[in-house]
């Protein structure tokens, strides 16, 4: 079983209209420096209550973490180790990075405390796309970002949004080789999430061509070498994510900082939303077990089934039948019963013993997810 932990970071330099994480600005009262040291405490305060101390992944998200210096993250490091976790030997440290904080300088001090992983939020190469989205850096940042983390010959991703308001096939299509031009060992390409009366969503592709979207960008960088092993998710062989790897296999991790989520099976928690409250909650030196109910869950059965077959399926190795035994052979039935169905509506297919969605599975795959969403009620009829 792997570990995961995930440090999140709020500073940014500008919000971007899509961004619903928790963020703040470098002038907030609560400073970077004060901010690290919070989450030292948070650490001391609540590392006995972690069970697994081998961490295979540590992801540095936001927020913008490269806004921060190297030495930042290494009193964090070191804090870690006091406490008696151990780095494995094949550890994965990741940090995300705007196209606008990259330097020479700043790749260097990251990798001499031991980051080794990159990920790069170039969105799109086009400057007035970039500015709807509120994005600070223009297409130059990320070309000369891009030189430097190619210069080092580094394991980095790449970042794009696709659907964009007036974005068209071709636009796509240029992105996309702009962005292969550079050989990354993995890229994220996520469509654009936003709710319907969002500034964001007018002018948006409409669904045939949004589905064209996700068959250009599947097929271009498969002959590009990389490779899909989930929805939005494509790398070359062994350049998978394990942070998010460590999601869709329902591993445990430990979410450090403002906002941060954490699971360790069966139970849920989460750290407040706003840094305020986050800072007063860790002054008091909160135990994990202290938390008030609105900040913790116990994962009940459908809830657990719900999220096996929803992360499972975002994967291409798909759900493996076998993981549905624990759950009771009545249940099992009835989860294969809806599958069976998808399946004769070419949503879904079944091969030795996993279930993973088609092709035009993935097209509609929200829709598929709430096939395979599982009430209470649902369960306890079931089982009983």
């Amino acid at each position: 079983m792997a570990f995961g932990i995930y440090i999140h970071i709020p500073y940014c330099l500008q919000k971007c209209l899509y961004c619903d994480f928790s963020t703040t600005s470098l002038e907030d009262p609560i400073s970077p420096e004060e901010y690290i040291q919070l989450i030292i405490k948070e650490i001391s305060t609540r590392h006995q209550e972690i069970p697994e101390k081998t961490v295979d992944s540590i992801f540095l998200g936001g927020g913008t973490p490269s806004l921060l210096e190297g030495f930042f993250f290494q009193l964090l490091f070191k804090r870690f180790k006091d406490s008696g976790f151990v780095f494995s030997e094949s550890i994965e440290i990741s940090i995300e990075m705007n196209p606008e904080t990259v330097s020479e300088r700043k790749i260097e001090d990251y990798l001499k405390i031991g980051i080794n992983r990159f990920s790069l939020g170039v969105q799109t190469f086009k400057e007035d796309f970039l500015k709807r989205c509120g994005r600070k850096h223009t297409p130059q940042h990320s070309f000369k970002a891009l030189e430097i983390l190619s210069k080092y010959h580094l394991n980095f991703s790449l970042d794009l949004i696709y659907a964009l308001p007036n974005q068209t096939l071709d636009d796509l299509k240029t992105d996309l080789h702009q962005a292969l031009e550079f050989h990354p060992l993995h890229m994220s390409v996520y469509e654009l999430t936003v709710p319907s009366h969002h500034t964001l969503s007018q002018g948006r592709p409409i669904e045939p061509t949004q589905i064209e979207m996700r068959q250009v960008i599947q097929e271009t960088l498969e002959n590009h070498g990389l490779f899909k092993y989930e929805i939005s998710n494509f790398s070359q062989k062994g350049y998978e994510s394990i942070h998010n790897s460590l999601y869709w296999s329902q591993q445990d991790y430990w979410g450090l900082g403002v906002s941060a989520h954490s699971y360790l099976s069966p139970k849920r928690f989460w750290n407040p939303y706003h840094l305020p409250t986050y800072k007063k909650q860790i002054l008091k030196h909160l135990k994990i077990k202290d938390l008030p109910p609105s900040q913790k869950e116990v994962l009940s059965l459908s809830q657990k089934l719900t999220e096996l077959c929803y992360t499972s399926l975002r994967t291409t190795k798909g759900l493996c039948l076998d993981q549905l035994n624990p759950f009771g052979l009545q249940i099992k039935e009835m989860v294969l019963s809806k599958i069976k169905n998808l399946q004769k509506r070419n949503l879904i297919t079944i091969k030795d013993n996993h279930v993973s969605l088609t092709p035009e599975g993935e097209l509609i795959s929200n829709q598929v997810f709430v096939e395979l969403t599982f009430l209470p009620t649902e369960i306890e009829f079931s089982s009983s």
